[in-house]
């Protein structure tokens, strides 16, 4: 919303000041009675509704414009866009640079675009070629740590302590570890067996040691970290994963479902923080 409210014209006090900087301001106000974390606090507050207000009353104005009759004139900045007029004809034009080195170093861009993308004169063993060239070699990254998951000690169905390994399985999950001094890549192994009562013939796993998808805790935490707080996009959080970590994962698989999973995760950290803000001294603190 903040992005939205400066492009409507709305300007902060403070420029760098965000919503995770007041969760540190209340924390410096609670603990040391701060006066300048209390006060800075209350500004961005008091700043937040203002520009809700401005974007509320943005969307105000958009509906109302909406339920007007065709071809009545639209008031203010709003432009309704089945008006706009379109620029006829479309074409495609040579660039055109202020420098001539520029224009050899864009013909070689073409000229290397053509070699490694299009191949409609091109045969298709030499198309496989370029394509097994272009893609990322895959391989298997050793584990970092082997867990070996527990045995039951009944069947989960009839509650009988007589069972017998089955199959055997594993499960890899793939993580970072942060350190004190950085952060490295750390997957974990876990080897189990299937079991098969002998009372009741059902076959059941070992309860499960390890997270539900592929991926761990941590490189969910900094997965969201990237994408929301330094807003870069999600394709590019898969790059980097794969750039600094060597996880050779499909782009886009990464962060497909990656939020709601965020979310469940910390659902309780987030209903914890709410309730700690409602019980709060601030809006009965003296001014």
């Amino acid at each position: 919303m903040k992005e939205i409210a400066k492009h409507l014209g709305f300007q902060w006090s403070d420029d760098t000041a965000t919503g995770m900087k007041t969760i540190a301001w209340r924390q410096e106000w609670e603990t040391s009675g701060a006066a300048v974390a209390k006060a800075a606090l209350l500004v961005y507050n008091g700043e937040d509704c203002q520009a809700l207000e401005v974007v509320s009353n943005c969307l105000l104005e958009l509906c109302r414009v909406s339920s007007q009759e065709a071809g009545n004139a639209l008031s203010g900045d709003v432009v309704n866009t089945s008006q706009l007029k379109r620029e006829h004809p479309y074409g495609f034009k040579r660039n055109t640079f202020a420098f001539p080195e520029l224009d050899v170093i864009n013909n070689a861009a073409y000229w290397d675009y053509q070699r490694e993308r299009i191949y409609v004169k091109s045969n298709g063993s030499s198309n496989r070629e370029v394509i097994r060239r272009n893609q990322s070699p895959s391989r298997s990254l050793s584990p970092n740590q082997t867990v070996e998951c527990a045995r039951p000690l009944f069947c989960p169905k009839c509650k009988s302590p007589h069972f017998f390994k089955h199959t055997k399985g594993d499960k890899t999950v793939l993580d970072l570890k942060f350190m004190r001094c950085g952060i490295k890549r750390w997957i974990t192994r876990y080897c189990f067996h299937n079991y098969q009562c002998q009372n009741c013939r059902a076959v059941f796993p070992p309860e499960k040691c390890w997270a539900r998808g592929k991926l761990g805790r941590e490189i969910i935490a900094y997965a969201v970290y990237l994408n929301i707080e330094l807003r870069l996009p999600q394709i590019h959080v898969d790059e980097n994963l794969k750039k600094l970590f060597g996880f050779q994962l499909p782009v886009g698989g990464v962060t497909q479902g990656i939020k709601e999973q965020a979310a469940k995760t910390y659902r309780g950290t987030y209903e914890a923080l709410l309730a700690k803000l409602c019980i709060g001294r601030l809006g009965l603190a003296k001014q």
